[in-house]
């Protein structure tokens, strides 16, 4: 009787220990999924990945056909871009890339600048590292592409690249280069022209530059000036700022512009902050008038002559 006994609760045991595996497993292999509405109130549903190279819910099937495209292969790295895709939350495309560390001891920092879309000059930095004999998985987003380049406007990608061999302490750039993606192949590239506005001011225009008022904007912060401007020369443009006024009064901090690279257009941003107009008991919703005196000339050449010297004045 008493052996029945012990049998019997041993078959139970087992019985419990196999359920319990079972169970187990079933949560081992159930991954958590991430599920969110798009434009057109569709639910689009993820799996959760730790993968930053997997697609989001944020993000639909790519409009890109470019796929494993090796951008550089050298003895000591590699740059190989996955997939480009198109992110429909921050309306930014992005490529998936991979870059690979070749050497057996030294860690490399790979750091972009110079960036251009279709011509366009933007800002898509990218500051990344690879481990000795490794291989990092990176999300480059062109960030921003303005208001101005839509999802398949994107035929050509150019940026500068530097490669840095890091020991902890300091870096040391060991090769530059410059790359293309072409996410249609080399043969569909487009050159971004700006289509004008009525709205538009042309605020200068001449043999060296273009810049154009497309618009202006204000936030708690800053008092926002939106420009395109062209560089219609063969040196890098260094455009400086002098004294400005707003509406008659003489303000702190002249605007910045950015250094236009040969040949190249861009869009941006020259803002004031709000305080500093409010200081001059200036209503920034209600600003008639601005001036500034600009100076352009070719980078690293400021002893020598100018481009052009212009104070330029115009109603916003």
């Amino acid at each position: 009787m008493k052996k029945t006994s012990h049998l019997l609760i041993l078959l139970i045991l087992s019985i419990l220990l196999v359920a319990c595996s079972s169970s187990e497993s079933k949560r081992e292999d159930t991954k958590p999924e991430i599920t969110s509405e798009n434009s057109s109130g569709e639910k689009n549903t993820a799996v959760a990945s730790s993968n930053p190279v997997e697609e989001t819910s944020s993000q639909n099937e790519s409009p890109y056909p470019i796929k494993n495209y090796v951008v550089i292969d050298k003895d000591n790295y590699s740059i190989t871009v996955d997939s480009m895709g198109w992110d429909n939350v921050s309306n930014l495309a992005y490529l998936n890339i991979t870059l690979e560390n070749k050497s057996t001891d030294k860690t490399y920092v790979f750091n972009t600048e110079d960036s251009f879309i279709n011509g366009l000059q933007v800002h898509i930095p990218m500051f990344e590292s690879a481990q000795a004999g490794s291989k990092s998985q990176v999300v480059w987003y062109l960030d921003p592409l303005n208001e101005s380049i839509t999802v398949k406007d994107i035929t050509d990608i150019e940026a500068l690249i530097h490669v840095y061999e890091y020991d902890g302490k300091e870096s040391t750039e060991i090769d530059t280069e410059t790359i293309h993606i072409y996410p249609y192949g080399q043969d569909n590239t487009t050159t971004y022209v700006y289509e004008p506005k009525d709205t538009d001011k042309v605020l200068i225009d001449n043999d060296y530059c273009t810049i154009i008022l497309v618009g202006s904007d204000m936030n708690n912060v800053n008092y926002i000036l939106k420009l395109y401007i062209v560089n219609k020369t063969d040196e890098t443009m260094n455009i400086s700022t002098g004294e400005n006024y707003i509406d008659g009064k003489k303000i702190k901090n002249p605007p910045y512009f950015p250094l236009i690279k040969p040949q190249k257009s861009t869009f941006e941003t020259i803002e004031w902050s709000v305080s500093t107009i409010t200081d001059q008991d200036i209503d920034p919703s209600n600003i008639s008038n601005i001036s500034f005196f600009v100076d352009a000339y070719a980078n690293g050449h400021l002893n020598e002559e100018h481009f052009f010297k212009e104070t330029i004045s115009f109603t916003p």
